[in-house]
């Protein structure tokens, strides 16, 4: 997955959700949320680690206010 993504997706779940991931969080649920999508995987569960939280990055621009 690209950065923009993971970015992307990492404010769209601090919004939704008031979830605050870093990027390899982000980029995982991103993935589970692809995975889950497929049509053999309807009704089932999707497991996914998170593995980061965004605390590391407030001194970057990724959670820059703008």
């Amino acid at each position: 997955m690209s950065a923009p993504r993971s970015l992307r997706t990492s404010h769209e779940v601090l919004r939704a959700e008031g979830l605050f991931l870093g990027t390899s969080a982000a980029a995982a649920l991103h993935a589970a949320v692809q995975v889950g999508r497929r049509p053999e995987n309807q009704g089932k569960n999707i497991v996914v680690i998170v593995p980061d939280n965004g605390m590391k990055y407030l001194s970057t621009p990724m959670y820059r206010q703008k």
